[in-house]
């Protein structure tokens, strides 16, 4: 986080002494440190920028002004002498600054700031020579690198806007191109063009009513762009933009749009014009949050290069005073033919806001992304990062996305906290990590989606669609899952289902299998019902189960894992043949591991089953044709057949006092083919998964009294 430093200059001017209040603390806190100073009268600096301003004026450049210039005999002056008077008047105001009255201040900066913090520092002068003067030229910002200087008003106000419910994904620009005599405006607009994840309205040289109804646009723009010919009052309280080539106009013409404007959201002005502090205090008395203007007539040329340099920084997620101050330095690279060129941009700040970046503009485009390619995956990254930090900056901002289609998206990470997405489709989205606590999801689609490790505390989950949701490691603590559809949902034993508010679920689409079947879950039921569900698993088998090979595999698997706790917990038989085999497995021991090892071990025992079956079958034919040969009596050899059974009477007690199990995901097994004697349901990824189904068959159908008889007589 940076520092923010304000110097309050107060009424003072050039003319007289006056006392300094300077202010350090970090970003969004109040002041931790505070020192007063004073400054002398400066007639000496007073005449010297007097003089430049002068001569500045009527250097002669083609410039973005149609205002007439005052007539003064530079003659006797050139290029170089004027360079001579620019360096006089640094001197001059460096060495005004280091006044021991005023030293204190300097020092404030020394002791508490550190180089390699961005700094803002915000000037507040009333002064209009005082608003003229090229701050930045004080030699504390050659040490501080990092740190830019805007100009602020001695009274300020927060911008009042309604608690927000509109994010964009994408920044929208209100591009006013104005009268275009002897300047090239088709620069500004193609670096306009230009910018990324842009929405812009471009109004060529428009009519007072066009400009009037653009601004009162409902959507809000994020930043008024002027280019075109402009110029100041000389009292600097106020300031004229040419319009078209017929008309121009005062700020306070505009007055009530650009408050509507503000108040819905424009952040940024930017006036690529000439001349441009009477634009500025204009737009400040208004309390725009921040505004950027030429402080003198500025060269086509400049402007453009000053304009190419703030949006390539700008857009590229540096903060709005870095991008100013790399944007106006690198205008020193043209001071050989336009002098003194870095000196003209200015930014001025509403104390009582905070600079937006780029993506603060439109935190939403990274939402908007779809699943990344590996070479975008750091710029997607960045993109998250922009739009958590963007949720911390903005607190009072509550997104409202109701009924936004976000299939597939990747919101990985993403801090989505207090966000309302009621009826939203989220479908096979990836919110892995997310931040969802105190969401709005009721009525959402998350269908198939990855909750992985997410945050849903106190989520409102009623009547969402959660079938096949991914929720290992996902904290569901006091959510509201009422009238939710848990189908297949994949929970494991880190799953945190605390506190859960859950009157009642279904187990299938369309609001079927209610659970309970009537009447509500008691406070706590729901959640002491999963958890049980956690230290169980179950195996289901299609068309019965062969007792014999289920109690080969199950003592084998006892026996590999050391799990000597493994116990049946209930046999059921859900009809046509299906039955329901729960056994219960300690919290400590992987399910998924246990799983696999009975399927491996049962499709083996199955075999031998059947090898062993063929081998009585064939040893019982052999008998057959030696009676045959012998001529022996048919009904001999069936009492002898008959009198030698193939399978053992057992008893097995079956108990169904058991959580409801759901139906689906079973399916059939070819019995032919013994090899695939065993079918799997939906593997997962992680080694937890529980209420993972698993279909086994058998080649013929047993009721529970039967396969109890033979489990006895195993046993």
């Amino acid at each position: 986080m940076g520092k923010l430093v304000v110097i309050n200059l107060g009424e003072g001017n050039l003319e007289t002494a006056f006392s300094a209040t300077l202010k350090i603390g970090d970003e969004r806190a109040l002041p931790s440190i505070e020192r007063l100073g004073k400054l002398p009268p400066a007639p000496e600096l007073a005449k010297l920028h007097k003089r430049w301003y002068s001569i500045y004026q009527n250097l002669g450049f083609s410039v973005r002004s149609l205002k007439k210039k005052t007539q003064l005999n530079t003659s006797i002056i050139s290029i170089d002498q004027f360079r001579q008077l620019s360096n006089d008047l640094e001197k001059n105001l460096n060495s005004w600054l280091n006044y021991q009255d005023f030293r204190v201040i300097k020092e404030g900066f020394l002791q508490n700031l550190n180089r390699s913090e961005e700094i803002r520092v915000i000037i507040q002068v009333e002064d209009i020579q005082l608003r003229r003067i090229p701050w930045h030229l004080w030699d504390i910002f050659d040490y501080y690198r990092k740190a830019e200087v805007a100009l602020g008003e001695l009274t300020y106000d927060k911008v009042k806007r309604p608690v927000s419910s509109i994010i964009n994904d994408k920044v929208r620009i209100l591009a006013v191109l104005g009268n275009s005599d002897g300047i090239n405006l088709e620069k500004d607009r193609e670096l306009l063009e230009d910018l990324p994840d842009t929405e812009i309205k471009f109004l060529v040289e428009p009519s007072r009513l066009a400009l009037d109804r653009a601004l009162w646009d409902e959507k809000a723009w994020d930043i008024l762009f002027f280019s075109g010919h402009s110029y100041s009052q000389v009292d600097g309280k106020s300031g004229y933009i040419y319009i078209n080539r017929t008309d121009s106009l005062l700020i306070s013409d505009l007055k009530n749009a650009l408050k509507a404007s503000i108040e819905r959201g424009l952040k940024i002005a930017i006036f690529n014009s000439c001349d441009g502090l009477g634009l500025a205090q204009s737009l400040t008395d208004l309390h725009i949050p921040q505004v950027i203007v030429m402080r003198e007539p500025v060269p086509d040329l400049v402007a453009q290069e000053f304009l190419k340099g703030f949006l390539k920084s700008f857009s590229r997620g540096k903060s709005l005073y870095i991008s100013v101050r790399e944007a106006r330095e690198q205008l020193q690279g043209l001071e050989n033919d336009f002098p003194c060129a870095s000196w003209l941009p200015v930014l001025f700040q509403n104390p009582a806001e905070l600079p937006p970046i780029w993506n603060d503009l439109a935190p939403m485009s990274f939402i908007t992304q779809q699943q990344p390619n590996n070479e975008d995956l750091i710029l997607y990254q960045k993109r998250v990062e922009a739009w958590n930090q963007s949720r911390k900056r903005n607190t009072e901002l509550v997104p409202d996305l109701i009924k936004i289609n976000l299939t597939g998206a990747n919101l990985t990470g993403a801090n989505l906290s207090n966000v309302n997405l009621t009826g939203a489709n989220l479908t096979q989205a990836n919110l892995t990590q997310a931040n969802l606590s105190n969401v709005n999801l009721s009525g959402a689609n998350l269908s198939h989606a990855n909750l992985s490790h997410a945050n849903l505390s106190q989520a409102n989950l009623t009547g969402a669609n959660l079938t096949a949701v991914q929720a290992l490691n996902t904290n569901f603590e006091q959510a509201l899952l009422t009238g939710a559809c848990i189908k297949d949902w994949n929970i494991n034993n880190a799953t945190n289902l605390d506190g859960i508010i859950c009157p009642y679920v279904y187990l299938r689409d369309s609001q079927q299998e209610r659970r309970p079947h009537s009447g509500n879950f008691a406070p706590g039921e729901f959640t002491k019902l999963f958890k049980k569900v956690l230290e169980t698993l179950d195996l289901i088998f299609i068309n019965g189960v062969n007792w014999q090979a289920f109690f080969t595999s199950f003592q084998k698997i006892k026996v590999e894992s050391g799990a000597q706790e493994l116990g049946i917990q209930a046999i059921e038989n859900k009809g046509d043949g299906t039955i329901v085999i729960r056994i219960n497995i300690p919290r400590e021991f992987n399910k998924a591991e246990i799983e696999n090892d009975f399927k491996q071990h049962y499709e083996l025992a199955l075999k031998a089953v059947e090898e062993k079956y063929r081998a009585e079958l064939k040893a019982k034919d052999e008998q057959i044709q030696i009676y045959r040969h012998q001529s022996a009596d048919i009904k001999e050899i069936i009492k002898v057949m008959a009198s030698k059974p193939i399978n053992n009477d057992i008893y097995i007690k079956n108990t169904v006092d058991s959580p409801p199990i759901s139906e689906e995901n079973t399916f059939n097994i070819d019995q032919r083919n013994s090899s695939n004697a065993f079918a799997y349901a939906g593997t997962a990824n992680d080694s937890q998964i529980v209420s993972t189904q698993n279909n086994y068959a058998t080649a013929q159908k047993q009721n529970l009294a039967e396969a109890a008889a033979e489990i006895q007589q195993l046993l």
